[in-house]
């Protein structure tokens, strides 16, 4: 008989992952079903620690999962504080630290659990992680930092030699992945503790904020005579990284002061002073080439725009003064400054109507196209006689520039993506797994979403007599390399989580992504989805209205009717800086005037969207916009549109 009136308390801290945490609980309860199985009803309980979020996870977690205990935090205390409060409620003989962006098999708890039971000398537990492609986590199994570590790690030397004892020490890549071993740091996306140890050695130590405290608390196992194992004959499946971007500037402070903590506490100071320089040169260095990053990719087509239009101009004036009078006859020095200055224009106009940003669409292309010429025609107006050296090349460089631009971003988008479609998303050609009946709602969330994609069939153990039958699950190999599919969708109600894993483990590759509708969910969950919200889409959620060509054509109509109306508006404004920064934001498409009103409380007799509602994008309720924006002039420049 246990001493512990539960065997395992299951901990998860989430902040803004509400689908996440919705498919990692449905995966944690399956998981403990299994455990009950072996260690009776009730052997397990799960506290949900929200920090703050503003997605609905509250909601959600009290709707589908009553039976988890919530702690509802009024701000982001950060992960340790919130573990912290929920281990000192748990009644578990094992403390498991798990992130809502997982997925466990239902054989996990079991296996991880009986392997505690029969290592007394254990103090923590780590699994074997794997991303959303099937593809092996490094982090599951690290070594402690130390200068040395850290230099391998960061020239790159740990990446060339990953199979050497010296080199390849920061993920210990030396070691088999496939076997179980003895290891120093354990992640904390999957970290089992004997709750004794925790008794011991003290709770998470809370001056980490997010980052750093699996390897401070690794260290204090290690210290306090336990051991800390690598468990590969169970594997998760972890979205890395959901709660916070990986490629941030502030994912590399927060992580690289935690590592600085950690030395300051546990290391000797001469040796921490000189792994802290290491660490802070370290942070200059990755902020240094991230903003450089940041700022070429924010440059790099404007620039290439100005050079290839200038270019192009050039050459149509050449090759105009060549077949209308004959000879080059503009002078040298005025071409010399105004031909590069109306490459600048046009630049400057494909930027503004963001002709820069990917996917760069027809439309799109002849909006920037009409804003360039008119820009241009306007320059052409004010220059001085003199300079108005050919009405003709004006008038005709719209020709020249549109074909330049899409051959260009044609060629960019090959060399970047590997194909010329560059003009919309790349199609998902998906092989789905599950019934028949079911693959509407697929289709149904690919419809909200609006992504391309084609359906090539379906799998499923009982044979299906259309012409979209592929056979069962296990032809699912073969599947994928006749229909060249890049995408496989589950329905984690018809096939369970093991055999997802399995496949996941089999068809690992860097070209296919795999996806999981949850049991009972209208969402769908992955590891590469770079639409909407990054890695899911839901049938709740739909695009955002700036992203929407009629949307932004409307809101840029209503722009440009508040900048007519600006000599009238402008003794009713109370913040005409803000007003403007807004104006400049909605006419490059990062804000909408339609999405502030509808957050607005109504105005007078409702005038905006007043009943009977008129038809979006139409006259009147262009009109109905419009006098809603000029009744609070008072307050369109008070707060930021984003």
């Amino acid at each position: 008989m246990n001493a512990h009136p539960v065997k395992l308390s299951v901990i998860i801290v989430t902040y803004n992952v509400r689908y996440f945490l919705e498919q990692c609980l449905r995966s944690t309860y399956d998981a403990i079903e299994a455990l009950e199985k072996v260690y009776g009803k009730g052997c397990a309980e799960v506290w949900v620690v929200d920090n703050a979020s503003v997605d609905g996870t509250v909601p959600m977690v009290k709707k589908h999962f009553p039976e988890a205990h919530l702690i509802e935090n009024a701000t982001n205390e950060g992960f340790q504080k919130a573990n912290n409060r929920a281990i000192r409620r748990a009644r578990g003989e094992y403390i498991l630290l798990l992130n809502p962006d997982t997925v466990v098999q239902p054989d996990t708890f079991v296996k991880t659990v009986r392997f505690m039971d029969e290592h007394a000398d254990a103090g923590a537990l780590g699994v074997k992680m794997i991303d959303g492609k099937g593809r092996y986590w490094p982090e599951s199994k690290r070594s402690f930092p130390s200068p040395t570590v850290a230099f391998y790690k960061l020239f790159g030397l740990a990446r060339l030699f990953p199979h050497s004892r010296t080199f390849g020490r920061y993920h210990l890549t030396y070691l088999d992945p496939e076997e179980v071993h003895e290891v120093e740091v354990l992640s904390g996306a999957y970290m089992l503790i004997r709750k004794s140890v925790l008794d011991r050695i003290g709770l998470l130590e809370e001056a980490f904020f997010m980052y750093g405290d699996d390897i401070d608390l690794s260290y204090r196992i290690l210290q306090a005579g336990y051991k800390n194992y690598y468990y590969p004959h169970t594997q998760i499946i972890h979205y890395k990284g959901e709660s916070t971007r990986k490629g941030r500037l502030n994912y590399l402070a927060l992580f690289y002061r935690a590592m600085i903590l950690f030395v300051k506490k546990h290391y000797s100071p001469q040796k921490a002073r000189f792994f802290t320089w290491m660490l802070k040169a370290a942070i200059i260095f990755h902020a240094v080439w991230a903003m450089g990053k940041y700022l070429l990719s924010q440059v790099a087509m404007p620039l290439l725009d100005f050079v290839i239009f200038t270019a192009g101009i050039a050459g149509l004036s050449w090759g105009w003064a060549q077949w209308h009078y004959g000879s080059a006859v503009y002078q040298p020095e005025v071409l010399r400054w105004l031909v590069p200055a109306y490459g600048l224009l046009w630049a400057a106009a494909f930027w503004i109507s963001r002709a820069d940003r990917y996917p760069y669409t027809p439309l799109k292309l002849l909006r920037s196209t009409a804003l360039g010429a008119v820009i241009v025609l306007l320059f052409y107006a004010v220059l001085p006689e003199q300079y108005r050296y050919s009405r003709a090349v004006v008038l005709l460089s719209p020709l020249v520039v549109l074909p330049l631009a899409v051959l260009t971003r044609a060629v960019w988008h090959r060399f970047r993506k590997g194909d010329w479609s560059f003009y919309k998303e790349p199609l998902r050609r998906v092989i789905w797994v599950g019934r028949p009946e079911h693959a509407a709602l697929l289709q149904e969330i690919y419809r909200r979403n609006r992504v391309p994609h084609r359906l090539a069939g379906y799998l499923w153990d009982q044979p299906g007599e259309d012409e979209h039958y592929l056979g069962p699950p296990d032809r699912l190999e073969d599947a994928v390399h006749i229909h060249k599919a890049n995408e496989i969708v589950f329905f984690q109600e018809d096939i369970s989580l093991d055999r997802v894993f399995d496949f996941m483990m089999q068809l690992q590759s860097g070209r296919l992504s795999f996806k999981i509708i949850p049991t009972a969910s209208r969402f769908l969950i992955g590891s590469d989805l770079h639409i909407n919200h990054g890695r899911y889409m839901s049938l709740d959620v739909s695009l955002p209205m700036t992203s929407r060509a009629p949307q932004r054509l409307f809101n840029a109509g209503l722009s440009l009717a508040l900048l007519f109306s600006l000599p009238f508006l402008w003794g009713r404004l109370q913040e005409r800086r803000g007003f403007l920064r807004n104006l400049w934001m909605v006419l490059r498409g990062r804000a909408a005037w339609t999405d502030w009103l509808e957050k607005q409380p109504p105005y007078r007799h409702r005038m905006f969207l007043h009943q009977p509602n008129p038809a979006p994008w139409s006259l009147n309720y262009f009109m109905n916009c419009l006098k809603n924006l000029w009744y609070r002039a008072d307050q369109l420049g008070k707060s930021s549109l984003q």
